[in-house]
């Protein structure tokens, strides 16, 4: 039987002073459950320059692309004694959602860079940053600590 890769949301230090890679690998976000689906967006500009009495449509110029962006539903669980805090992952995801410290002083506020790493699939494989993080805690334990969460995250592609 084939073993289950289990997919895991990297996190980065954000470059420094004009350096292209990311800093160092800083945390990891494994899921227990890998997503159901991925979702990627990439968008271009294009521009048609009309033609005065042209039969046909002008031919489109390119003009610039927007970044990929990702989403994707994730499900965070702790219900089995090992396993990592919901608390703490979604709070180490919220961290992803504000300048990284060292960036702040450096006057080149930036979060920190994360990349999904998942199997073979290449096309999900880019530095980016959280663009949109929605948490819903789904369950709780009789004291109150969160069980589980479906968090919808949306990821922005950073230019390398």
């Amino acid at each position: 039987m084939e073993k289950v890769e289990k997919a895991v949301l990297e996190i980065y230090k954000p470059p420094i002073g004009g350096q292209k890679p990311p800093g160092t690998l800083e945390k990891e976000v494994p899921f227990q459950f890998n997503p159901a689906q991925i979702t990627l967006v990439k968008e271009t500009s294009w521009v048609r320059h009309t033609t005065r009495l042209a039969p046909y449509a002008a031919v489109p110029e390119f003009v610039g692309s927007q970044p990929t962006m990702l989403t994707m539903t994730i499900v965070l669980d702790a219900t089995k004694p090992n396993d990592e805090s919901v608390d703490n992952r979604v709070r180490t995801l919220l961290e992803c959602c504000r300048p990284e410290d060292r960036s702040v002083t450096n006057n080149q506020s930036s979060p920190p860079w994360v990349m999904l790493r998942w199997g073979h699939c290449k096309a999900a494989n880019f530095h980016s940053v959280v663009r949109r993080l929605s948490v819903q805690f789904t369950r709780f334990s009789s004291n109150g600590y969160p069980l589980r969460a479906v968090c919808e995250l949306a990821l922005e592609e950073v230019g390398t």
